[in-house]
């Protein structure tokens, strides 16, 4: 059987992670200020801050749990809220400061073009051959399709973009797989994975689909 579509994990596939995150850093902390002011060196130190104890925003929430799309919501919501009382600055309303955990990261991606070396030949060529290209991630729509405008990559996916939020499951377990099959509209075994997790590739095999680990 052919492949007809090819799913990047977005994360370590497409996107290098040690690229990223300095970038990532720096653009949160200028948006943060530009809109909020107060001083560089205050937004830097709490965006920072932020990253460095990112594990204690979300340590009673169960992203792999029946609730796990509103548990991630919520995350996003502290790990913003955090920004703000780490760098002493008057926070927004709930409702504002809501939006501003949802839209706010996406903005920030965009601002890095983090992509890994050879990321953007990889998707042409498989454009080439017609095979169409889609993205799995933790992350959210927003935020991932910021990675991808800041590496010039978005308009090369022709295929889904698989988030928790449009999946409506954190947990890239079989299920998730079998969704992303057939939400690209192909049998799963049409379909391959590529990721440098192991656990990933392990569930995407476990739901039909091919599976190859990127290096």
């Amino acid at each position: 059987m052919s492949v007809h579509v090819l799913y990047f994990d977005l994360i370590g596939a497409l996107v290098d992670p040690a690229a990223l995150t300095p970038c990532y850093v720096d653009s949160l902390a200028r948006m943060l200020r530009a809109r909020f002011g107060g001083s560089a060196a205050r937004w830097h130190s709490a965006v920072r801050g932020v990253f460095a104890d990112w594990d204690s925003y979300y340590a009673d929430l169960n992203l792999s749990g029946d609730d796990g799309i509103a548990d991630m919501w919520e995350g996003m919501y502290r790990v913003m809220r955090g920004c703000f009382r780490l760098a002493d600055m008057p926070e927004p309303d709930q409702p504002s400061l809501t939006a501003l955990s949802r839209s706010l990261p996406g903005d920030a991606a965009a601002a890095c073009d983090s992509l890994l070396p050879d990321a953007l030949d990889a998707l042409n060529q498989l454009g080439a051959k017609g095979i169409r290209r889609g993205v799995t991630t933790y992350l959210t729509a927003d935020h991932a399709r910021g990675m991808l405008r800041g590496g010039d990559a978005l308009a090369l996916i022709d295929a889904p973009i698989l988030t928790p939020e449009t999946v409506e499951r954190f947990e890239r377990d079989p299920t998730y797989f079998e969704i992303a099959a057939l939400r690209a509209g192909v049998k799963p075994g049409s379909c391959l994975l590529v990721s440098a997790r192991t656990d990933v590739l392990d569930s995407a095999r476990a739901a039909g689909l091919r599976a190859a680990r990127r290096m």
